[in-house]
């Protein structure tokens, strides 16, 4: 009878100990408080702010972007470094023919290889690496310049679980972007983009713009923008 006893208050007071420990384990496992479209821009955009490089890769659905020197670009990527280097790889055709160029911007000068020889040769341009890390113009403002924003179910983004946030933007608040490939962007042209924001860091790590951003290009031409290897050492020069 007192064995019998001794083993109900032995498991009574396991009981006991166990319910504040589960409690504990459920308590830590809790999901962190759901977070608005605007909190989730702001410190996407503040994380980006502190960025110095970045891998950058761009492809497109639907058509393609004309160039310079008779480019119709259908997939870029490259590095961009902090203040204004940029070195990236064009696929592109060139009155289809495919070809592959590089292109490489150091401040306010850029070389490109010539689709023919393949030789580096200076190309008078305004493209420009220096806007996309601008905090009134940059990539960090194209985030906070979007509108109608509207938070959707959370997605995986280049194999990273990611905010996604759909809106509009005008292709002006683009322009930090598009000068990186193109000089011929619309004004003031209303069109969808896609952001996906990491959970865990806050950092872009993709953005999909759907409509024409240059006149040229087809209306339902789809460009997906892709960031990864930030603040990778990475160094561009002029050839």
């Amino acid at each position: 009878m007192k064995r019998g006893f001794l083993i109900v208050v032995v498991i009574g007071c396991l009981i006991l100990i166990a319910i504040p420990l589960l409690s504990g384990c459920n308590k830590s496992s809790a999901p962190s408080p759901t977070l608005s479209v605007t909190e989730i821009i702001d410190q996407c955009s503040g994380r980006m702010e502190t960025v110095d490089s970045f891998h950058i890769e761009i492809t497109q659905v639907g058509g393609t972007t004309p160039l310079a020197m008779g480019l119709e670009m259908s997939k870029a990527a490259g590095d961009v470094v902090r203040p204004d280097r940029l070195k990236a790889e064009i696929t592109a055709t060139v009155k289809g023919l495919p070809v592959r160029v590089e292109v490489i911007t150091v401040g306010n000068m850029t070389f490109v290889t010539n689709p023919l020889t393949d030789k580096w040769e200076p190309f008078p341009s305004q493209f420009s690496a220096a806007g996309i890390f601008d905090r009134n113009t940059g990539i960090a403002a194209v985030l906070r310049h979007g509108t109608n924003l509207s938070k959707l179910e959370d997605q995986n983004a280049a194999g990273l679980p990611c905010y996604h946030i759909k809106g509009n933007i005008t292709t002006d608040d683009l322009v930090p972007i598009t000068r990186l490939f193109t000089l011929n962007s619309l004004n003031g042209v209303d069109i969808a983009i896609d952001i996906w924001c990491d959970t865990g860091d806050f950092l872009l790590r993709q953005i999909r713009l759907e409509g024409q951003i240059t006149a040229d290009e087809k209306p339902g031409i789809i460009r997906t923008i892709t960031l990864s290897d930030f603040n990778e050492s990475v160094q561009i020069e002029l050839p």
